[in-house]
């Protein structure tokens, strides 16, 4: 008698363990009988290899939709469906340290645009030097910045600057600009805005002076960067 109420009490025991272990983890969905050995939640859908698990030890989330990928982000659309979606730097800047010359204008109303010889980042691409143009390789909101200085010390008569103007241009219109009257033979100018971009937007950098003789200007020492700060 003894001995089989020992068993009986071992056989309880055993069961609420069992118990205990079946109730720490919960599956929906296809196969609910059949859960990974390391998952608290496991939600899988009807479509093989879909699914959401919550880490028993770590209670780290794992979802599978056939969007993710290495070093995506998980977003939402307009109506809150998620999905993961690659994420890439897109940022150029280049600098030229030389000179470049441009036909001068009243009122530096001719503009030039600045190219430059190279690139130091453009991880995407989207900047070809020898045109200084950027191409938009995704929309959305960035950080344009320009500067050069505006350098005749070199030029024949070494004519004084009576107008400089610095424009940055998108798709062929100026977005911002910065003008200045030195009567100098040098004068540096930098700027720079937060502008919603399109894929597939061009920008560049154009510089425009009026001087007091000759037929042109010079630009040296310019750069020229952009950068994404979000969607």
């Amino acid at each position: 008698m003894k001995t089989a109420r020992l068993a009986s009490a071992f056989l309880v025991t055993m069961m609420l363990g069992v118990s205990s272990i079946s109730f720490g983890q919960v599956k929906i969905g296809s196969n609910p009988t059949t859960i990974s050995p390391n998952a608290n939640l496991e939600v899988e859908a009807s479509t093989s290899g879909r699914k959401m698990m919550v880490d028993k030890t770590t209670g780290q989330v794992t979802i599978q939709d056939g969007t993710e990928g290495q070093g995506k982000i998980f977003t939402s659309d307009a109506v809150g469906g998620g999905s993961w979606q690659s994420v890439s730097l897109t940022a150029f800047a280049a600098s030229q340290g030389g000179r470049e010359n441009f036909p001068q204008s009243p009122n530096a109303g001719q503009l030039g645009t600045i190219t430059f010889p190279g690139e130091t980042t453009d991880p995407t691409n989207s900047f070809t030097p020898s045109t200084g143009t950027f191409i938009t390789p995704a929309a959305g909101h960035y950080v344009l910045f320009g500067s050069t200085q505006f350098d005749n010390s070199a030029l024949p008569g070494v004519p004084n600057l009576d107008r400089t103007c610095l424009h940055l241009y998108v798709n062929n219109t100026s977005v911002t600009q910065g003008c200045s009257f030195p009567s100098a033979v040098f004068s540096s100018t930098s700027i720079s805005n937060l502008v919603r971009l399109n894929a597939g937007d061009t920008v560049t950098l154009r510089a425009g002076a009026g001087v007091s003789s000759g037929a042109t200007f010079a630009v040296a020492v310019s750069t020229f960067y952009a950068y994404k700060i979000s969607n």
